[in-house]
C-alpha cells in the first residue's frame, strides 16, 4: 500500500486525500443533518403541540376567573348603567373563553386529554347556564336569591370547572416534559456522533498527514538541505532519489545542477586564483600611485605657494604692482590646485575605508572664529556679510576637529560663492535632544544659509555627488569641480550624522549638518579685552609657571607677561612646590610630565598643605595627543605643501625661537627636492634659524650626528635611503636618537608605516596643546574668582583697583552695545592732592584717601562699583544710571567731601574734588577712561571743586 501510494504523482496524491476527506465530509455531515433534522420537529412540538395548548389553557382560566368576579359585581351593583356595562363585559368573556376553547380544539387534542376536555367542556356549560339565570335575577332585582344561586349551585359549578380545566392545563405540561426529556436524549446522540466522526477525521487526517509528509514534504526537505549544504560551499552533495513522482525527477535535476556547479566552480576558482594575485598587484600598485601623485603632485604646489608667498611678504626686495599682482594669482591659483588635490585624495582614502575619525572635545567657536577668518577675506572682496549666533553660552562638541573644519569650510565658500554681490551668508547652531529608547540622545545641528541663486529641485540629488555639477553656465560663472559637497557629505556620515539642503529658486540655500553628541558642557563669552588707559598702575598678580620643558615655560612667560601678569618660573616638580609655599602665586600653570616629580604627585602636595591649598592650579598637558606625527614619536606632524605660517607656528608651540638661546637654533631640513630645500632654508633663515641643508638620507644621517642639530625636519620618501630609513639608524646612535623629529612630507601614512615608525621611536616629544587666548580666558576667570590673590584690590584703601576697574567696565561696554541699557562712570579726582602731602606728610595723605574712599562708597548703592583709579582719583561705575541720575550723584559726592573734615598734622582741613561723568553709549563706548582723564584735569586746572558731563573725548558742550 504504502509502494502504491509513493509511486502515484503528486496530483494523483493530492486528489486521493482530498477524496478521503471529502467522503468522511459528507458522512459526518448527513449524520448531523438528520439527527439536527429530529432535534428541528421535537422544538416544533415542543412549541406547537405544547406552549401553545398550554398557554391558550391558560388564558382560558384567567378569562374564566375574571367573568366569574364581574358575576359578583353585577349582583352588588345597582346602578342599571353599570350592571348593562358588566353584563356585555361577561358576555365578551364568555366569547374569548370559547374562541380559546376552539383554538385549543384546532391544535388537536393530544391522546389521552380528550376524556378530560369533554368534561372540562360540559361543565363550563352547566356553569354558563347557572350564570345566565344568576343575572336574570339580578336584572329583576332580586339580589338575595341571585347570591344564594351562585354562592350554592353556582360554587360547585365553578370549581369543578376550575379542577377540570387545571388538570387539562397539568396533563399539557407533563406532555412538555416527555418532549423535552426526548429532546435530551437526541441532543447526546448529536454529541456522540459528531464526537466519533471527529476522532475517526483526526486519525484519517494523521494518516494522510503521514502519508503526505513520507512521500512530498520529506523528499523536499531532502532537497532543501542538500541545496543548503551546497550553499554553505559543499559542492559535493547530493539529494536522495526517493519517489519516482515530480520531486523524485526534481531531485535527479538538483544533483545534475550540483555537478554542473561543481565543475564550474573549479574551474573559477582557477581563475580566481589568478585574477586574486592580480587584483593584489592592483591594489598594491593603486597605492603606491596615490603615494606617488600625492608627493609628486604636492611637491611642486609645495614650491610654488612657498616661494609665491615669500615674494609675496617682499622678502628679497620690492614688487611692482603688476609683479605683486601676478604672485598674488599664482599663489591662489596654487592653493585652490591644492584644495582640488587634497579633495581627491580625502575621497580616495574614505573610499578606500583609509581615513580615520579622531574624536575630541572642543567649544565650537574655536572652528567658528576660525573658519569665519579664513572665508571673510573671500566674501569682502563681494561684499558679502557674514553673520555667527551669539549666545552668552557656547557647547563643547565632540567631533574630529580637523574634519568638523573642513566641513564648515566646504560649507561657507560654497555659501559665499553662489552668493549674490552684496548678499549675506548666516551660520546658525544649536544643541537638540531626542529621546532614543529610555536615554535622550544629543545632537548638534549646524546650518548654513546663503542668499543666493538657490537650487532646482531636481538638482538638489546632484549636489552631494561625486563630480556631478549644475547646468554649465552656473558653474562657469562660480567654478567649481563638484567635489566639495559630496566630500562634505561622507566626512559627515563618518561621523554618525546627515546633511541636507533646503532651498528655493531665487532666494538662496540652507544647508544643514546634524552629528551626533553626548557632551553636555558650555564655555562661557569670552570677555572682552579691557580698555588700555593711561595712569596708575597697580602690582601685577603673580603666575607660577612649571611647564614640560623650558622652551614651554618660555612661552608662557610670553602669553603672560603681554597680559600683565608676573611670572615666576620653576624648572621641576620639587622647586613648583617651594615657590608655591614661599610666594604664594595668584594660579599655577604646571604640566604632568615635569622632572624629578611629576605633575599628579605635585597637585596631591598642593591640595594636601593648608598654605598652598587654596592656590588655583591650571593643568596645561598633550597626554591625550591626537596628531598622527606624536603618536609616531615626532614633535609634530605637517603634511606637505607647508606655508610658513605653518611651519613657524609649529616652532612656537614647541618654543624653538631665537631669543632662548644666544647661539640660533640649528635646523637639520632634509629632502630630496632642492626646490623644497631651497624654500625652507628661506623661510627659517629669515626668522633667524641656522639651516643645516641634507639632500638624502645618508647625508642626514652623518649631519645628524657630526653637527647634533636642535631640531629635524624630515621627508619620508627619498629615493635610497628613505625617511623611514633615517629614523631606523638615529634611534640607534647614543645623542642622535635625542633629536626631535618633524615630520614633513607628502606620504599618504599607512597603518604598516606607523607600526614601523612607532616601535623605532623609543621618546615621545610632546607639543603644548593649547591657545593663547584659552589659557587668558581661564586666568581671568580665576581673576573674579580670587580677586585678592590676583592684586585686584588696592591695599591702601581696600577698594577694588584700576585692573579690577578696566574688567567692570569692559562687562559693561559689552552689555550696553548688547541691550542698549545705559551706565554711568564717575572719576573723582581730589584737588591739590600733592600739595596735602607736602604740607602734612605721606601717611596723612594715606588716612585722607580712605576717609574720602569711605564716604563715597558710603553713599552708594551695594550694585556701584566703587574703585581706587590710582593715584588720588577713584573711578565709579553706576549700573543702570542715566546722565542725569549721575550728575545728582556727583554733585552730592563733591558736596560730602567737601562737608568733611580731614584729619591732618595741625588739626582738621578739607578737600575738595573735581568729578567729570559720562554716559555710554548715550556719550560713545569708546575712549571712556581717556575723556574722563581730561577733564578731571581741566577742572582742576580751573580750580576743582566742580562737576562736568563728558561726551567722546571732550567736555560736553565743548
Amino acid at each position: 500500500m504504502r509502494n502504491l501510494f509513493g509511486n502515484l504523482t503528486i496530483s494523483r496524491k493530492i486528489g486521493v486525500v482530498f477524496l478521503v476527506l471529502l467522503a468522511t465530509m459528507g458522512i459526518g455531515g448527513s449524520v448531523g443533518l438528520y439527527n439536527a433534522n429530529r432535534v428541528a420537529q421535537v422544538a416544533r412540538f415542543l412549541y406547537e403541540d405544547n406552549f401553545r395548548k398550554t398557554e391558550t389553557l391558560s388564558a382560558v382560566e384567567t378569562e374564566f376567573l375574571t367573568q366569574r368576579q364581574e358575576l359578583f359585581l353585577h349582583i352588588v351593583v345597582a346602578d342599571d348603567g353599570t350592571m348593562s356595562l358588566l353584563e356585555g363585559s361577561i358576555g365578551d368573556h364568555t366569547g374569548k373563553i370559547n374562541a380559546l376553547m376552539h383554538e385549543y380544539r384546532s391544535l388537536g387534542i393530544q391522546e389521552g386529554h380528550e376524556e378530560t376536555y369533554k368534561e372540562l367542556d360540559r361543565s363550563f356549560s352547566s356553569y354558563l347556564s347557572v350564570q345566565k339565570t344568576v343575572i336574570e335575577l339580578s336584572k329583576a332585582g332580586e339580589k338575595d336569591n341571585a347570591m344564594t344561586l351562585i354562592r350554592g349551585e353556582g360554587n360547585r359549578s365553578f370549581n369543578h370547572t376550575l379542577d377540570t380545566l387545571k388538570d387539562l392545563l397539568e396533563k399539557e405540561r407533563g406532555s412538555a416534559f416527555v418532549a423535552f426529556q426526548r429532546t435530551n436524549f437526541l441532543a447526546r446522540v448529536v454529541i456522540l456522533v459528531t464526537l466519533a466522526f471527529v476522532i475517526g477525521a483526526i486519525i484519517v487526517a494523521s494518516g494522510l498527514w503521514f502519508a503526505t509528509t513520507r512521500s512530498i514534504v520529506r523528499p523536499i526537505l531532502y532537497i532543501w538541505e542538500a541545496v543548503k549544504k551546497m550553499e554553505e560551499g559543499d559542492l559535493k552533495q547530493r539529494a536522495p532519489v526517493t519517489t519516482n513522482d515530480e520531486i523524485g525527477t526534481l531531485a535527479t535535476e538538483v544533483n545534475r545542477m550540483a555537478e554542473n556547479i561543481e565543475n564550474y566552480y573549479d574551474t573559477m576558482k582557477k581563475r580566481h586564483e589568478i585574477e586574486k594575485e592580480a587584483l593584489a598587484r592592483a591594489s598594491e600598485m593603486k597605492s603606491q600611485f596615490l603615494a606617488n601623485v600625492s608627493h609628486e603632485l604636492r611637491t611642486p604646489l609645495n614650491s610654488i605657494i612657498g616661494f609665491s608667498e615669500l615674494l609675496k611678504e617682499k622678502s628679497f626686495g620690492k614688487l611692482n604692482d603688476k609683479q605683486a599682482q601676478y604672485v598674488e594669482y599664482i599663489n591662489s591659483s596654487g592653493s585652490h590646485l591644492l584644495g582640488l588635490i587634497n579633495s581627491i585624495l580625502d575621497l580616495s582614502k574614505i573610499e578606500a575605508g583609509r581615513m580615520e575619525l579622531v574624536i575630541e572635545e572642543f567649544p565650537i567657536t574655536e572652528v567658528l572664529e576660525e573658519t569665519m577668518a579664513t572665508i571673510r577675506p573671500l566674501a569682502e572682496k563681494r561684499d558679502i556679510t557674514l553673520k555667527s549666533k551669539e549666545a552668552p553660552e557656547y557647547p563643547i562638541i565632540r567631533a574630529d576637529k580637523g574634519k568638523f573644519k573642513q566641513i564648515m569650510l566646504n560649507l561657507l565658500s560654497n555659501a559665499v560663492k553662489f552668493n549674490v554681490e552684496k548678499g549675506q551668508v548666516t551660520v546658525d547652531w544649536d544643541i537638540t535632544e531626542e529621546p532614543h529608547g529610555n536615554a535622550v540622545e544629543r545632537f548638534l545641528v549646524m546650518s548654513v544659509t546663503d542668499t543666493g541663486m538657490g537650487v532646482r529641485e531636481e538638482d538638489v540629488e546632484k549636489l552631494f555627488k561625486e563630480f556631478e555639477q549644475l547646468e554649465p553656465a552656473t558653474i562657469k560663472e562660480h567654478g567649481g569641480t563638484g567635489l566639495g559637497l559630496a566630500l562634505t557629505k561622507k566626512l559627515v556620515n563618518m561621523h554618525g550624522g546627515h546633511i541636507w539642503v533646503e532651498s528655493e529658486m531665487g532666494k538662496g540655500c540652507t544647508f544643514t549638518v546634524k552629528i551626533p553628541q553626548g557632551a553636555e558642557k558650555t564655555e562661557g563669552m569670552a570677555a572682552r579685552a579691557p580698555l588700555v588707559t593711561e595712569g596708575y598702575q597697580e602690582t601685577n598678580p603673580s603666575v607660577l609657571v612649571c611647564g614640560e620643558s623650558r622652551d614651554i615655560n618660555h612661552l608662557l612667560e610670553i602669553y603672560l607677561s603681554t597680559e600683565n601678569y608676573d611670572v615666576i618660573k620653576a624648572g621641576d616638580g620639587e622647586e613648583l612646590l617651594r615657590k608655591a609655599g614661599q610666594q604664594k602665586p595668584f594660579a599655577i600653570i604646571m604640566g604632568i610630565t615635569i622632572p624629578r616629580k611629576d605633575g599628579w604627585e605635585v597637585l596631591k602636595e598642593l591640595k594636601g598643605d593648608p598654605e598652598t591649598a587654596d592656590i588655583p592650579a591650571v593643568i596645561i598637558s598633550s597626554a591625550n595627543n591626537k596628531e598622527l606625527g606624536f603618536a609616531l614619536g615626532a614633535v609634530d606632524y605637517l603634511v606637505k605643501p607647508v606655508n610658513k605660517d605653518m611651519l613657524i607656528g609649529s616652532l612656537h608651540r614647541l618654543s624653538f625661537t631665537t631669543k632662548e638661546k644666544r647661539e640660533s637654533t640649528k635646523i637639520l631640513v632634509v629632502d630630496d627636492e632642492p626646490r623644497v630645500l631651497a624654500l625652507l632654508t628661506d623661510i627659517l633663515e629669515n626668522e633667524g634659524f641656522t639651516v643645516i641643508k641634507a639632500p638624502g638620507g645618508e647625508e642626514a644621517i652623518k649631519a645628524a650626528v657630526e653637527k647634533n642639530p636642535d631640531l629635524m625636519i624630515l621627508d619620508l620618501m627619498m629615493p635610497g635611503v628613505s625617511g623611514f630609513d633615517v629614523v631606523d639608524r638615529l634611534k640607534e646612535h647614543p645623542t642622535a636618537r635625542n633629536i626631535p623629529v618633524i615630520i614633513f612630507t607628502a606620504k599618504e601614512i599607512s597603518e604598516q608605516d606607523k607600526r614601523r615608525l612607532g616601535t623605532n621611536i623609543e621618546k615621545i616629544i610632546q607639543k603644548a596643546g593649547f591657545k593663547k587666548e584659552d589659557l587668558v580666558e581661564e586666568i581671568k576667570r580665576l581673576e573674579w574668582a580670587y580677586p585678592e590673590k590676583a592684586n585686584l584690590v588696592d591695599r591702601t584703601t581696600n577698594l577694588f583697583n584700576r585692573r579690577y576697574f578696566d574688567i567692570v567696565l569692559s562687562r559693561e561696554v559689552s552689555n550696553s552695545e548688547r541691550s542698549g541699557h545705559p551706565f554711568s562712570v564717575l572719576l573723582v579726582d581730589i584737588d591739590n592732592f600733592q600739595k596735602f602731602n607736602e604740607e602734612n606728610d605721606f601717611a596723612t595723605g594715606d588716612n585722607a584717601l580712605v576717609e574720602v574712599a569711605g564716604l563715597i562708597k558710603g553713599d552708594l548703592r551695594k550694585a556701584d562699583c566703587v574703585t581706587r583709579y590710582g593715584g588720588d582719583a577713584f573711578a565709579v561705575v553706576l549700573s543702570g544710571i542715566a546722565k542725569e541720575e549721575a550728575r545728582l550723584v556727583a554733585r552730592k559726592l563733591r558736596a560730602l567731601v567737601e562737608a568733611h573734615p580731614i584729619t591732618t598734622l595741625d588739626g582738621r582741613g578739607v578737600l575738595t574734588v573735581s568729578i567729570a561723568l559720562t554716559c555710554p553709549p548715550e556719550d560713545g563706548t569708546t575712549g571712556i577712561a581717556v575723556g574722563l582723564e581730561r577733564t578731571v584735569k581741566e577742572l582742576s586746572a580751573e580750580g576743582g571743586n566742580r562737576v562736568s558731563a563728558v561726551k567722546g573725548h571732550g567736555r560736553e558742550g565743548g
